[in-house]
């Protein structure tokens, strides 16, 4: 029963999001037995645990909706009135249920000036109302904010769904486009097209003579001359580090081998660990647990121990599509951040056996040749070979290129 409740609540939302129904689909909704059995009152953006709202630090007010929904094979047959409430008491049980500090958001910055609205005769959504909020000197990059809101009351008797009548909407604060601060670390004084990567705070790169190039940082964070720790780097197409003082790289042959290094960068050994990954475009290390790579269209996971032997048994696809189209991959954290040619860059949570979650966009404008991860901060080389630092962090929104912005957010 909950399965088809369920069912025709899902059926019933996606025709309020086209223009009109066809002749079958009234048909259909016709035919269901006794419809009043699958129809609830709810917040649809309930569904999301929780709802994520970029706000911009910025003068002036920003509005973000909040509306309540008819679910179900039928529309109201007549109008269900509905009161909102912020519930600021739900702030301490949501952090102690999911594991989280969020703050409230601050009282003196946001509005809630109407609180009830209605949802019309022969509709399923609400007449909008909106929750304003004025971030400047109350909201921080990137902090996250909670507020609270709850569908709490109704004049119908129709059931609110329990599970689905708080939102619990998460405020944080991003730069407005175009205003995103970065700073110039290292000018190569050319394009780049060999590997580079960061260990912890080191770049290593391999140079357009073939040799191995260490720049370590100031205390500043920009890079210093160079060191050369090695030569005949030729023919690699794919670098990357891993704890434990591993260096992965993809030779000429199409093989993964492995270097270890100690903490002066001593080369110690080296050994052949894979063969035959020529078919892999993209290929990344997963904290120390795995390498990720892109093979056509999926994320295909390679288990790997500490000695750089791979756990074949467990080799399999994460995701067998949807993935061929983004122009890089890393990953950071507990997620993968994806960039598309576009620019639009997001990051999708990835747990530790491997599961992901839905992907979330996180920023756009990152027309870049290639982002390195380094330590928290992004590193993003440009055509020219210049390579520019950004205190990142993915609760925010990070926007380099000044667009047109539309402030009222669904």
């Amino acid at each position: 029963m909950k399965k088809n409740r369920l069912f025709y609540m899902i059926l019933a939302g996606l025709f309020v999001l086209s223009e009109a129904c066809s002749d079958e689909v009234k048909a259909y909704l016709e035919d269901i037995p006794d419809p009043g059995q699958y129809t609830s009152l709810y917040m649809p953006q309930a569904y999301y645990r929780p709802s994520n709202q970029t706000v911009y630090v910025k003068e002036g007010v920003q509005s973000y909706l909040v509306a309540a929904y008819l679910g179900g094979p039928q529309a109201a047959d007549s109008d269900i009135h509905i009161t909102f409430q912020i519930d600021e008491k739900l702030v301490e049980e949501f952090n102690a249920r999911q594991g989280t500090d969020y703050s409230l958001l601050p009282r003196e910055c946001w509005e809630f000036p109407q609180q009830e609205t209605y949802i019309p005769a022969g509709n399923q959504q609400s007449l909008p109302l909106y929750i304003n909020v004025s971030a400047m000197g109350y909201v921080s990059v990137p902090d996250s904010y909670l507020l609270p809101v709850t569908l709490a009351e109704t004049n119908s008797e129709i059931p609110v769904l329990e599970n689905y009548k708080t939102t619990y909407f998460l405020f944080t604060g991003s730069y407005l486009p175009g205003q995103v601060p970065s700073v110039k670390v290292y000018s190569f004084g050319q394009a780049v097209t060999k590997p580079l990567l960061c260990r912890e705070k080191d770049l290593i790169r391999i140079d357009e003579n073939d040799n191995l190039q260490l720049y370590q940082s100031d205390e500043d964070g920009i890079f210093q001359e160079p060191r050369q720790i090695g030569q005949g780097w030729n023919g690699i197409d794919v670098m990357f580090y891993m704890p434990d003082n591993r260096f992965i790289i993809r030779n000429p042959d199409q093989n993964l081998a492995q270097y270890i290094i100690d903490d002066q960068y001593n080369f110690l050994g080296q050994r052949e660990i894979g063969w035959g990954w020529g078919g892999a475009s993209q290929i990344v290390p997963f904290k120390n647990l795995a390498f990720l790579a892109v093979n056509g269209d999926a994320l295909t996971k390679y288990p790997i121990n500490q000695n750089g032997d791979f756990d074949f048994p467990n080799c399999s696809d994460i995701e067998s599509q949807g993935w061929g189209d983004y122009k890089q991959i890393l990953c950071y954290g507990n997620s993968i951040l994806a960039l598309e040619a576009g620019g639009n860059l997001w990051e999708i949570p990835l747990s530790d056996d491997y599961v992901t979650s839905a992907r979330r966009q996180v920023g756009s404008g990152w027309i870049f040749e290639k982002l390195v991860v380094c330590g928290t901060d992004l590193l993003a080389l440009d055509a020219n070979g210049d390579l520019w630092r950004y205190e990142f962090d993915p609760r925010a929104f990070w926007p380099l290129k000044a667009e047109e912005e539309n402030t009222e957010t669904e």
